[in-house]
């Protein structure tokens, strides 16, 4: 009887545990998808700009 009390407390603890992690994540990431597209952008730019590096060096 006490193993299945303690399991339903580890329960109730992990799902708060959970609900609070996602809390904190949603509160203080408002803007997360945008931040993840920047970097894609910022990615995209680099590899341009260094594919135009790289073939200037090859023409001279």
């Amino acid at each position: 009887m006490i193993i299945f009390t303690l399991r339903r407390l580890l329960l109730l603890v992990t799902l708060f545990f959970l609900t609070f992690v996602g809390f904190s994540l949603s509160y203080f990431t408002p803007h997360a998808p945008a931040a993840g597209r920047l970097a894609v952008e910022r990615l995209a730019v680099l590899v341009q700009r260094t594919v135009a590096l790289g073939l200037r060096c090859l023409q001279h």
